[in-house]
């Protein structure tokens, strides 16, 4: 718990993986809860940022997120403070990394399209990123 915050389900299944009885650890955890030690709400917000700053995007996010055992209202609040600007940047930017460069038929195109949706971006922003690139591309 000192390197990093962690999920209510994350120290309930570390702690039972470990052998410890679940009534144990449900007595440990409403401690950690109540002394401010452990906070799903904290554990959201963190996860949030850090994989954002990692390139993941809003779905993929949430989607692990739900799968650590973070309420949804927890999630909401938590994905609340991240733009849609800054989702969109980090789309673009993660493309730049990755491709840098605009496909040149369709199978490239889908490859790349692919990417971004498995690293959780909307089909929306797959788009706007995209055809932001080929318009620029056209441009030249």
């Amino acid at each position: 718990m000192a390197r990093r915050e962690h999920s209510r389900q994350e120290l309930h299944d570390k702690l039972i993986t470990r052998g410890f009885s679940a009534s144990l650890v449900e007595e440990v955890l409403r401690d950690l809860i109540e002394e401010g030690l452990q906070s799903d709400q904290r554990y959201a917000e963190s996860y949030t940022c850090a994989r954002l700053n990692k390139g993941f995007g809003p779905l993929r996010i949430r989607h692990d997120l739900k799968h650590r055992g973070v309420a949804t209202h927890l999630i909401d609040q938590a994905m609340s403070t991240v733009s849609q600007a800054q989702w969109a940047k980090r789309c673009q930017q993660v493309w730049q990394k990755k491709f840098g460069t605009v496909a040149e038929n369709f199978e490239e195109r889908m490859k790349q399209q692919h990417f971004l949706r498995y690293r959780g971006f909307d089909h929306e922003q797959i788009v706007k990123v995209i055809r932001h690139q080929e318009d620029c591309h056209e441009n030249q």
